[in-house]
């Protein structure tokens, strides 16, 4: 599943296990990439998936094994509920804790109901960050996230060094995006909701 596909994937297409048997004899790289576009999703029906990938991968020690955890703490945030080193058994015993507690008609940035805003924070935060320490900032994915959702793109690159006028251009661009009505919870592909795009 490459990352155009997981951006504008909706909760049935995951739900249909026949998209995902190709992961059963997938390259490493293939199955990599994947887990890495997984969180664009932004659905609980894609953390089965990295359960069952997490099983196979388990102890093998490679970025594919590192890229799932990473996936599913995003998902399910149990590095800090449970603890860095939680086992796969645990990690899916919370699974069902959790979705318990969501709609699951819903889409989820970071365990939250997805909205342009969750992204712009974290951006905000990290610009503030870097102009303070005159560095460059990295949240590319955020970025691309934020981008691909909204269909504009965030005007900072994440290799420009943050100053006043980054700054400046962020506060403009989220200006422009409030001036539009998004629905908490509902996933956008370049600014469309993706249930609508299979109609």
């Amino acid at each position: 599943m490459y990352p155009i596909v997981c951006s504008v994937c909706t909760h049935d297409d995951l739900k249909k296990v026949e998209n995902f048997h190709f992961l059963s004899w997938a390259s490493e790289f293939a199955v990599f990439t994947f887990v890495a576009g997984a969180v664009e999703t932004m659905s609980y029906e894609v953390v089965p998936y990295l359960l069952t990938l997490w099983q196979e991968w388990e102890d093998t020690e490679t970025e594919v094994e590192y890229a799932i955890q990473d996936a599913l703490d995003s998902f399910l945030n149990y590095r800090s509920i449970i603890e860095e080193n939680a086992t796969l058994e645990e990690v899916g015993s919370l699974y069902f804790d959790v979705i318990n507690n969501k709609n699951l008609d819903c889409y989820y940035y970071k365990t939250l109901q997805v909205f342009p805003g969750l992204f712009t924070q974290e951006i905000m935060t990290a610009l503030y960050i870097a102009a303070q320490k005159e560095q460059k900032y990295h949240l590319y994915l955020q970025a691309s996230l934020l981008s691909i959702f909204t269909g504009k793109q965030v005007p900072v690159d994440t290799n420009t060094l943050i100053s006043k006028n980054e700054i400046d251009l962020i506060v403009r661009y989220i200006d422009e995006l409030s001036g539009k009505d998004w629905t908490e919870g509902m996933k956008y592909f370049y600014g469309h909701p993706v249930e609508g795009l299979v109609k």
